[in-house]
């Protein structure tokens, strides 16, 4: 004896997805092979195609389509010149943390009133 559909998934069958975010005609999508310079900055910064992908969140191969077939792994010199190049942008934004970080308890200290 089977079983009559439960009313709940008759009504998950009518119901219509709500469309999100804003509508964007096809010709107008920006896509990540619009900024090739980009995509090769990202892939050096994070030392190879498959970290690129993953910090971009895009498939491995959908950024080799978008980098195109003459796309390799950055040389090694290059990466270490670079590694160098991003431990002193992280020391910057490490100092302006701290930095902040006292300006902000010296506001707290001023709305308290002390």
């Amino acid at each position: 004896m089977a079983r009559p559909q439960s009313k709940k998934k008759q009504t998950q069958i009518a119901r219509q997805p709500r469309p999100r975010g804003r509508l964007v005609p096809r010709e107008r999508l920006i896509a990540g092979r619009d900024f090739p310079e980009f995509l090769q900055q990202a892939v050096l910064l994070s030392g190879s195609l498959r970290q690129a992908a993953r910090k971009l969140r895009v498939s491995y191969s959908t950024l080799r389509g978008w980098l195109g077939r003459r796309c390799e792994e950055p040389p090694e010199g290059e990466r270490d010149l670079l590694a160098g190049h991003v431990a002193a942008i992280r020391a910057e934004l490490d100092a302006a943390a701290e930095h902040l970080a006292t300006i902000r308890g010296q506001l707290d200290a001023l709305e308290r009133g002390e």
